[in-house]
């Protein structure tokens, strides 16, 4: 018999990720209680990870701006440097 494919909200998706999170239960066992795959538990809990990831980076956008300046001064740095060995 082939499989059908079950269709679930956001809101369910978020749930299951929540409930994962917490521990207490491995993947599998959620999955199978849920009735989905696996793949689909895993692919919402990087999709819910993502989203939150950026929402923090939105937030805080200090770590970036921290980033982009210590690239800029390696950069510069490494400039100099070649510039002095010529």
């Amino acid at each position: 018999m082939p499989k059908t494919r079950k269709n679930v909200d956001e809101n369910f998706k978020v749930a299951a990720v929540q409930r994962l999170q917490t521990g207490g239960v491995s993947a599998n066992d959620l999955a199978k209680e849920l009735g989905v795959s696996i793949w689909s538990l895993r692919r919402w809990y990087n999709i819910v990870r993502e989203r939150r990831r950026e929402q923090v980076q939105r937030a805080n956008p200090l770590p970036r701006l921290k980033s982009w300046r210590l690239s800029q001064a390696v950069n510069q740095y490494s400039r100099r440097r070649s510039s002095r060995a010529d």
